[in-house]
């Protein structure tokens, strides 16, 4: 039986000797101070930067009602599969030069899990820095946190996940996987989800952003770079929009599987497969610039496709017609209408 305010706090400041603790990349290799922290919070406290660092040692639960505040510049430390579930609020607001960093002590930790409730218009992620991580964010059941201006790095599963009509708004934030191997994605967003994904800077992923069986998801001037596909669409509608964002060096810009996305206003350049439609998939494309990739349309339905009013790199219908997968190169598939083109660089 817990009693209220049951956050244990045990042995403040004392002294963790750590030489060497390395798990992957993750290396403390100074002597700490750390205070020990683990189980319910049930009422509203701050953990601050007089006490940092926090070495959680047992999951943290944030009840309703209760609000967790984390001064700029603290450091939280996990151990071995340990996380958050905040069912009440987590404000963590650190500073462009002073950031609140979330790692691993030993192993990988499970993630800060926002599980509605209050959460979904109390709890502010700004200026963090999470890795070493399973999956360090999941917003799921209705919640909405704003997540702006974190580095998410070396994770093993999912930056950020956006669940059953979680809101979250994803802004200005760097989703970056610098560990070889594993198979990530940087945003995954689920049914029913609704994010609103703008400003991101997102490389190096098996899938940038996954959105799967969504209906009302917004993906605004990002920037997506080596991933295996930039932006992957699984079964959503013309309600999903990718516009003004620059997709590139990566084996498919967009690829879409019974899908009919808007993508509008984008540069996609220097990728394997600027789009790549399989069945089912009638996206709606404009304005984008679709220059120096090897194949600029590859369409594997047997659906005609209206491209008309991109730019290829040139207006020389020859030229374009070369970089197109269609009717021409398979009797299987429609034609990709690209006429008339943009005769200039949008």
């Amino acid at each position: 039986m817990r009693s209220t305010g049951m956050l244990f706090l045990i042995a403040i400041l004392c002294t963790i000797l750590i030489l060497g603790c390395q798990s992957g990349d993750a290396i403390i290799d100074v002597p700490i101070k750390a205070s020990q922290v683990g189980g319910y919070i049930d009422s509203s406290m701050t953990w601050p930067i007089e006490l940092s660092p926090f070495q959680v040692i047992a999951p943290i639960i944030i009840s309703p009602g209760a609000v967790l505040t984390i001064d700029p510049g603290v450091e939280i430390l996990m151990d071995w599969k340990m996380g958050f579930a905040i069912r009440g609020s987590l404000i963590a607001v650190g500073t462009s030069d002073s950031l609140i960093r979330f790692s691993a002590l030993d192993g990988v930790w499970n993630g800060l899990a926002f599980d509605g409730g209050e959460s979904d218009t109390l709890s502010s992620l700004i200026y963090c820095l999470m890795e070493y991580c399973n999956a360090p964010i999941l917003c799921d059941s209705l919640s909405s946190p704003t997540i702006e201006h974190c580095t998410i790095q070396n994770f093993t599963h999912v930056g950020i996940y956006v669940g059953y009509r979680a809101e979250a708004r994803i802004v200005d934030n760097e989703i970056l996987n610098l560990t070889p191997g594993g198979d990530p994605t940087g945003i995954q967003c689920d049914p029913f989800a609704f994010p609103w994904i703008y400003g991101n800077r997102i490389e190096g992923h098996s899938r940038g952003i996954h959105c799967r069986y969504t209906s009302f998801t917004i993906i605004d001037s990002n920037y997506i770079a080596d991933c295996d596909t930039g932006v992957a669409f699984l079964y959503t509608y013309n309600t999903v929009t990718l516009k003004n964002s620059e997709l590139t060096e990566n084996s498919v810009g967009a690829g879409l599987t019974w899908s009919s996305p808007e993508i509008t206003d984008n540069i996609i350049t220097g990728n394997d497969k600027a789009v790549e439609a399989g069945l089912g998939s009638n996206p709606y494309i404009r304005r984008n610039d679709f220059s120096n990739n090897t194949w600029t349309y590859y369409n594997q339905t047997p659906n005609g496709v209206d491209a008309e009013q991109n730019w290829w790199g040139t207006t020389d219908s020859t030229a374009i017609a070369a970089t197109i997968w269609d009717f021409y190169d398979s009797s299987a598939v429609g034609v990709v209408d690209f006429i008339p083109t943009l005769t200039t660089q949008p």
